[in-house]
């Protein structure tokens, strides 16, 4: 885990770049109107843009520990263009309460200039990232799940000094989980699927109800956009290959409930679309268990299925569009694991332990998985998304969802659908 003096560390170094950002920019758009009373008014309001926009980096993940040695610039982009448009938000409301600039050239100045910053000063934090493992030694305790099925004097007292020292205790399967982002299957039991995912879904009430109200209005506050690219891309699919501009396609939903699932048709050949083409599964190879190791039918990298002039429809998940009917109908969420194929899930299943708890939450548009792994074209792969999933389970809380929904825009932006 990310000790206390690390993580205040970036914080505060990410949040003098934004200050140092905004304040020069606005001193330079008013240079003649600058005086004391002007620098308090945006004192006060940098105070309040500053947190918003570290709460959308937080979101974005640039304090997870995998991001200390190696911030990716696109993902900082990400962080930086989402926290511009929530900031947009807030000004629009408030601007009226202080003499600011006008905000669209403000905001589009202050994102380019933060981001050269912040680059700068993340590839300045390597230099002692990369003592990051003396850092996190003494940061918190971890106790191997063996140790704690008996009494074990010496574990009694590590937990008792630790406890006492207010440093953080975790079971390794936990550690294991917070540092990677997906649950261990190798460490993890029938004891561990109960507690953390099964018990948590019986009293997330609430959080369903929830969950299902914000699904219904960002569908509603979709609708616009989604009208307008849908419209374009079923009169590009019409052109490109005639017939029929959308396939249906039976999938595994929420308590292993069949439904239909809706896409923008990309493939030349119709009958790969159909559930007895699309989901049988071909052995190309077997591990040492003799368990699958590649699925035929998914969709691989330059797939010669898709017709040449649909592929940027696919790259950009507009094929995927759709999918929002679904979401209307309470077959699927914004948020969730995928829908696999009846058979292509029922064959993990039976390979798989507790795969069926992914059918505990309502599939989704995007997920945990689909943003930290893409996509799957072997069984190593499926068993990789499900431990992404499985932590998703165990973690699903609305601040979760947000973040994942966030995340998102890094695959719209860098255009990686199949």
């Amino acid at each position: 885990m990310i000790s206390r003096s690390t993580y205040l560390r970036l914080l505060v170094g990410d949040a003098a770049c934004l200050y140092f950002t905004f304040f020069w920019v606005t001193v330079l758009r008013r240079l003649g109107a600058v005086n004391q009373e002007f620098l308090i008014e945006h004192l006060v309001f940098y105070s309040l843009v500053v947190p918003l926009w570290l709460w959308v980096f937080n979101l974005c993940g640039l304090y997870e520990p995998r991001f200390f040695k190696r911030l990716p610039r696109a993902t900082l982009g990400v962080a930086v263009f989402a926290a511009s448009a929530l900031s947009a938000f807030v000004i629009y409301f408030i601007s009226g309460i202080f003499d600011m600039p006008t905000p669209k050239t403000v905001l589009v100045l202050s994102a380019a200039l933060a981001w050269v910053l912040l680059v700068y000063w993340r590839g300045k934090a390597q230099a002692w990232a990369s003592g990051l493992a003396q850092d996190l030694a003494p940061s918190c305790l971890v106790i191997e799940k063996e140790q704690l099925s008996v009494m074990n004097p010496a574990c009694d007292e590590s937990l008792k000094a630790a406890a006492f020292d207010g440093v953080p205790i975790y079971v390794d399967s936990t550690f294991i989980s917070e540092e990677s982002g997906k649950a261990p299957l190798e460490r993890i039991g029938p004891q561990w699927v109960i507690e953390r995912v099964l018990g948590r879904h019986q009293t997330q009430i609430g959080y369903h109800i929830a969950k299902r109200i914000m699904d219904i209005s960002f569908c509603l506050l979709m609708f616009i956009p989604a009208l307008i690219f849908g419209v374009l891309a079923a009169v590009w699919v019409k052109l490109v290959l005639g017939g029929g501009v959308i396939y249906s396609q039976s999938r595994v939903g929420y308590r292993g409930k069949i439904f239909t699932l809706w896409k923008f048709r990309t493939m030349r050949d119709e009958t790969l679309s159909t559930d007895t083409a699309r989901a049988q599964l071909a052995v190309h190879g077997q591990d040492s268990s003799g368990r699958v190791a590649v699925l035929e039918t998914v969709t691989v990298k330059s797939d010669q299925r898709v017709a040449r002039g649909l592929r940027l429809l696919r790259r950009l998940h507009l094929d995927e569009l759709p999918q929002i009917y679904n979401v209307l109908r309470g077959e699927m969420s914004w948020v969730g694991p995928r829908p696999e194929q009846v058979l292509i899930t029922r064959e993990l299943e039976s390979n798989i332990p507790f795969y069926w708890t992914r059918s505990l939450a309502v599939p989704g548009i995007t997920g945990w998985a689909q943003i930290n792994q893409g996509y799957v074209e072997s069984f190593a792969d499926a068993r990789d998304r499900f431990a992404y999933d499985l932590y998703y389970l165990a973690n699903r809380n609305a601040y979760l969802d947000a973040a994942i929904l966030v995340r998102t825009l890094r695959t719209l932006v860098a255009a990686d659908g199949r």
